[in-house]
């Protein structure tokens, strides 16, 4: 029966740096419990620990490819909340913008609400959910309707934000495998290096792309947030910032 080698262990699992970095931790924690058991490490059976180790890699090679998704997934869902905070803020800023809207509500509906506050409140959180339901190419071209601009899509990096959000898809529809839709909409917008990509491969989300997908996210942020300063809030109160 083979003993533990852990320089074979490390050769036969093939592993990254991270991974060693786990067998490694692993090993020494399981050499100290042993040492206060008073047992020999050495006596352990190769072939139970290795299988034990190979089951924490694919757990460990599982979580360096699901958690950045994540990351992606909900700096996504919380650009679509921010995206909720700024229509409500228009109509805030704005409400006469509500005349031109088709709500309607029955005499039913309308018994319900205390006041007309209350009316009001429930037509934006219904506009909010409809427009968040489209696609971000149709939020953006309602947000410059309401702003009164030509668009707000004229940036370098539009198509990158457009291949996020399709990517953002992929992980939450068909665990990253790339589909048809992915690749019509990315070579619509012209995303940069799509042709390297092909139908049923796998992406995932390397720490380069996380922190180019934030920068983004961000920038469109802040534009937005000034947008809705300048076009609108500024005209209502044009002393407001002194």
């Amino acid at each position: 029966m083979k003993h533990l080698s852990l320089a074979k262990l490390l050769c036969e699992c093939n592993a990254n740096e991270h991974i060693v970095s786990l067998i490694v931790f692993v090993y020494n924690i399981n050499k100290k419990k042993m040492d206060k058991k008073r047992f020999n490490f050495q006596e352990i059976k190769y072939e139970n620990f290795l299988s034990y180790i190979r089951r924490k890699k694919e757990r460990a090679e599982s979580a360096f490819n699901l958690i950045p998704r994540s990351y992606v997934v909900s700096l996504i869902s919380l650009f679509d909340a921010f995206i909720g905070n700024i229509i409500k803020n228009i109509y805030n800023i704005c409400p006469e913008k509500l005349n031109n809207s088709e709500q309607k509500l029955s005499f039913s509906e309308l018994s319900h609400f205390n006041t007309l506050a209350d009316a009001k409140d429930y037509i934006i959180d219904n506009k909010i959910e409809a427009i968040l339901r489209s696609s971000h190419q149709e939020q953006f071209d309602w947000l410059a309707k309401e702003l009164s601009i030509s668009t707000l899509t004229k940036f370098k990096d539009w198509p990158n934000f457009i291949e996020i959000t399709q990517r953002r898809n992929l992980f939450v529809h068909t665990n990253g495998i790339v589909s048809n839709q992915y690749l019509t909409t990315c070579n619509k917008y012209k995303v940069d290096n799509i042709e390297n990509i092909n139908k049923g491969d796998k992406l995932n989300v390397d720490r380069a792309y996380f922190e180019r997908t934030y920068e983004i996210f961000y920038e469109i942020g802040i534009k937005l947030s000034q947008m809705v300063l300048r076009c609108l809030l500024l005209k209502k109160e044009p002393n407001l910032l002194g």
